[in-house]
């Protein structure tokens, strides 16, 4: 009896191991208002581990992704898009050109940057 409960484990953890999708479509909804929140979307989403192709559509604010599900998980994908932050030279010598790391300085004024408080930008649920 031990012997087939133990075969029978095997084969399950078999089967859910090779059913993970080394390619599976998954969308979701991810609000935004410009080029800024395309760019920045796509690029946090193609940063996280697994994630193959992101494609952000500003009409429909639908995220479309190709993931390896081994690797990742729509929630780690949600998570890694929920902490975008938005940094931009407190001179504005760049007009509003925005930057994603906090570290970076303003290539023009070499300022530090500082979170922007863009009221649009503000808004969004990435």
């Amino acid at each position: 009896m031990k012997k087939k409960l133990l075969i029978i484990s095997i084969l399950l953890m078999t089967y859910s191991v090779s059913s993970q999708n080394k390619n599976a479509k998954a969308e979701f909804t991810v609000d935004g208002t410009c080029e800024l929140c395309k760019e920045q979307i796509e690029t946090v989403a193609l940063k996280t581990k697994g994630v193959k192709i992101a494609n952000w559509s500003m009409e429909t604010h639908i995220l479309s992704l190709v993931i390896n599900e081994k690797k990742t998980n729509l929630d780690k994908v949600k998570k890694a898009i929920s902490k975008i932050e938005v940094y931009l030279c407190p001179m504005k010598c760049e007009g509003g050109k925005t930057y994603l790391d906090k570290d970076t300085r303003c290539p023009v004024c070499e300022m530090g940057l500082l979170k922007s408080e863009h009221v649009a930008h503000k808004k969004h649920n990435h």
